[in-house]
């Protein structure tokens, strides 16, 4: 008897990533009808065609995805049964849904790990108030990507700019038109790092260190949150975006500022980012 099967279904590729069904493993999911799902979407450009109408009420500044990809998501989870909301804190980490739209933010992070003997390399850092060693982590998501190892008698963010510049050409040799995004504390604000982004259509959003000028420039925002929350009897806060750069900078960057007021008074923090919206 003739035995007749397809080993793997294939269909458009993200680029150059090419998606398959099959049945030998990788990335799983439970929800592999989405594919054929977002097929059809990009014949018909349903999703794009309702981005256009839908009226988006947000604040330019604080958006991070797009209209036309939250159409996709929700479009996707609701024909494959997922009507609630709440549902989508899991949805957004299944390979199948994330296939309609893609996006990667890179996750920096220093931390310590307190060491209790007599290691080589262990130093004293003040900040954790311990002896330790400062290893520097990357996610995707809650994908951990890198884990490196370093001594705590450094700066947080040294070697995070070969570590970002590897990634981002190793990302792009598998999606080559992928949005890639580093995000970290101020502790990554380095103006090396942030004139490479640039250079390389890399996304960012650092924090940046408050300091006497940039208090001045959220003053009267700072003032309206005092008043409005009745000087700190609940918190309150505002947003403002502006453009500032530090004495080492070659240019001007974008920042936006939050001015907050609390039980405790003011508390304003500010970020810098390369995205316009």
């Amino acid at each position: 008897m003739t035995e007749c099967y397809q080993p793997e279904l294939r269909f458009s590729s993200l680029s150059r990533r090419k998606i398959t069904a099959d049945f030998i493993g990788g990335d799983l999911t439970s929800n592999a009808g989405l594919l054929l799902l977002r097929e059809c979407d990009q014949r018909l450009g349903l999703s794009r065609s309702v981005a256009k109408v839908v009226n988006d009420p947000r604040r330019k500044a604080c958006v991070e995805h797009g209209t036309e990809q939250l159409v996709q998501q929700r479009l996707l989870a609701i024909a494959a049964g997922y009507e609630d909301l709440n549902d989508h804190d899991q949805l957004r980490f299944d390979t199948a849904l994330q296939a309609g739209s893609q996006r990667l933010v890179l996750d920096f992070d220093a931390t310590d790990i307190p060491v209790y003997g007599e290691q080589e390399q262990r130093f004293f850092h003040g900040y954790y108030d311990s002896y330790c060693f400062l290893p520097l982590y990357v996610f995707c998501g809650r994908h951990l990507l890198v884990s490196y190892l370093r001594h705590s008698r450094q700066d947080a963010a040294k070697h995070s700019w070969a570590i970002l510049a590897l990634l981002v050409k190793a990302l792009r040799q598998e999606w080559p038109k992928v949005e890639i995004v580093f995000r970290g504390d101020s502790g990554f604000c380095r103006h090396r790092i942030l004139d490479w982004c640039r250079r390389n259509n890399v996304k960012y959003i650092v924090g940046i260190a408050r300091n006497k000028r940039l208090e001045r420039k959220l003053s009267g925002y700072l003032e309206l949150a005092r008043r409005w929350s009745n000087n700190g009897a609940f918190k309150f806060s505002l947003f403002k975006s502006f453009q500032y750069a530090a004495g080492t900078w070659k240019q001007e960057q974008r920042i936006i500022g939050k001015a907050e007021y609390t039980r405790g008074g003011p508390n304003p923090r500010f970020i810098t980012t390369n995205i316009a919206r």
